[in-house]
């Protein structure tokens, strides 16, 4: 399985990361809160977090420890 096998929605163009989850949002009805973002970028992560969405700040891209770290911190955002 990779990522494009993974999801149903593929949301990548220029605009601002908040705009991006709204439509996410939008079209699926998911929950923020029930939302991971991982990214490089630390402001898009500040950008995206008032929305509910667990950010994962990822400065060195993504890695099995970065993917494991964001599921422990969504999952202890949920409680």
């Amino acid at each position: 399985m990779n990522l494009k096998t993974a999801v149903d929605i593929e949301e990548i163009f220029k605009s601002s990361k908040t705009s991006h989850f709204k439509n996410i949002h939008k079209a699926t009805g998911i929950p923020y809160s029930d939302m991971i973002f991982f990214d490089n970028e630390e402001h898009n992560c500040r950008n995206v977090a008032p929305l509910g969405v667990t950010c994962v700040y990822t400065p060195r891209g993504m890695t099995e420890a970065e993917w494991d770290r964001g599921l422990k911190l969504w999952s202890k955002n949920q409680s």
